[in-house]
Order: structure tokens, then sequence, then C-alpha cells
């Protein structure tokens, strides 16, 4: 009979490009265990790196039952909202994929939006700007509005505009309000780019507060730094006593007296010297420290 189709196969590169593009947060990702548990509500597939070589005699029945697990009996309501958006999403990144980075650039730039980055980040970018709508300008100050696209399991947007001379606006927003049109220039060369309508399409609820969930935890890990870092900055380090032979090493005195308030200076030099410093009949470059009659 007909073999059954071997399960897509993808790499851990490339399964974290799908799922950022699916909108899922992969920075609190570490082990391939959780990213494929993450893509089974996206898309039934298997990641190449995992999948093990069989014994010939067992290969057929081991990647059928192996097929049978990965693929899930049936999505909840709220998983196959989400692997519909994910279909979306990645059906136009693979679209982009076959046309040239700067006519992708070009569609960024008519959209007045950033346009700089890697093929990969400009390819993702673009799918989420042309299925969600292009970042709405900052609500408190109508700034800039930018993903930080960065890091592959980042969804975070912030406003670019400089509040001041130092400072940028702080504004920040996991689901960021969208354009409600996205401009598509004439005349492009690519017919896929020419015949596409821009419909608006929503993040499903359950993707935003998943993505919400791991920006909390993100904070929390962050949080928890910078309160161990401040505890490190502020310990009290126990002295030993200092020697009284020994202490003043490395000083240099010098005295500086007026007529009317004068200095013992037999006593004085007797000290310094007697608590291993040193002392200068005037004050020149090598002093380290002057003791002086004024106040």
């Amino acid at each position: 009979g007909m073999s059954k189709p071997e399960p897509q196969t993808m790499s851990v590169r490339e399964l974290k490009g799908e799922l950022k593009a699916g909108g899922i947060d992969t920075s609190t990702m570490l082990e391939k265990e959780e990213l494929t548990s993450a893509i089974k509500t996206l898309r039934a597939v298997v990641v190449k790196s995992e999948v093990k070589s069989e014994p010939e005699e067992k290969g057929k029945k081991a990647k059928a039952e192996k097929v049978k697990k990965e693929v899930p009996e049936k999505l909840s309501k709220a998983d196959q909202e989400m692997k519909k958006h994910s279909d979306k999403l990645f059906g136009i990144r693979e679209k982009l994929k076959e046309l040239p980075n700067s006519a992708l650039r070009q569609m960024l730039d008519a959209n007045n939006v950033y346009s700089s980055g890697g093929e990969v980040t400009i390819q993702a970018r673009l799918s989420d700007y042309m299925l969600h709508g292009c970042p709405a300008p900052c609500p408190q100050c109508g700034g800039e509005m930018r993903l930080d696209d960065r890091d592959a399991g980042s969804r975070k947007f912030s406003c670019q505009r400089w509040a001041d001379e130092f400072s940028k606006c702080q504004y920040t927003a996991i689901n960021a309000a969208r354009e409600s049109s996205f401009v598509v220039p004439g005349n492009t060369g690519y017919l896929y780019l020419d015949n596409f309508k821009f419909k608006k399409t929503p993040f499903p609820k359950s993707l935003i507060s998943e993505q919400e969930r791991a920006e909390a935890a993100t904070q929390e890990k962050q949080k928890g730094r910078r309160e161990a870092r401040e505890a490190a900055d502020c310990m009290e380090i126990e002295l030993p006593p200092a020697d009284p032979a020994t202490c003043l090493a490395m000083v240099v005195v010098a005295l500086h007296a007026t007529r009317s308030t004068k200095l013992d200076k037999a006593a004085i030099k007797a000290q310094v010297i007697g608590a291993g410093g040193d002392f200068a009949a005037s004050v020149t470059a090598k002093v380290t420290h002057v003791v002086s009659s004024d106040h």
C-alpha cells in the first residue's frame, strides 16, 4: 500500500523563526522539548535534530507511531485560532522569502516604518505588518513605535522619540495599536506584492495573554538580577583594624602654618614617621596630604 507521508522537518533555528512569526515568545524556551510543544499548537512539525534514525526493520512502524504522537488529535478552540493565525502569517512569510530584500525594504519605506535589518529580520517584520498593520504612533507622545526584533523571541514595541536631550520616551507595549491601512507602492515588478490586498487581522486573544505572561516572567527575572546587583553593591565588608605602625604608608605630609597660628612641626613629624609615612619640608608634587592651621 501507499506509505504514510513523513512529518515536516525543521531545524531549531527555522522552528524559532516560525514561532516568532506566529507571535510566540521563545526567549524563555531553552529546551528543544519546549519549542516542540509550542509549535504543536501552530503546526504539526518535528524538530530535525530530535528525529532519531530507526533500525531498518522497525523504521516504518516507529515513524508511523512518532507521527501519531506528534500530531494533536484535537485542538482546542484557542489552539485552532492560534493555528489559523499562524498559517496566515506563515503563508505571507513564505511568499516574501521568494523576493529580494530590496523589494521588502521598499514596502517598509512606503509605510514610513523602520527598514533596517538582515534578510530574516526584514521578512519577519514585513509579514507581521502585512497581516496586522504597521504600528500606530505612540499614544503618549506621537513618536514612532518600533518592534524590537533584534532578539528572535522578542515581541515588545517601544517608542523611539527622544523626550528631551538626554532620554527617550519610556512607553512600551506588547500588543501595540496598529494602523488600519497598509500602503502597497504601485508597479513593484513583483506579482505577489502588486496583487496584495491588505486585510487587518487582530492577534488571537490567547496569544496576547501568552505574550504578556512571558513578558511578566522576563521582567521578574530582570528585577531579581537588579536586586541582586544592588544587594552586592551595598554589602558591607569588614576590614581588618589598621596597624598604627603602617597606617600612613604611601602618605607624604607637609605643613602649612600661618604666623598667627603655628603648628608643632616636631610633634607632627614624629607622629607621621611613626605611622609609616614620610614628612616633607615644603609642599611639592610628591606631597599627598597637607596639614594646615587655617580653619
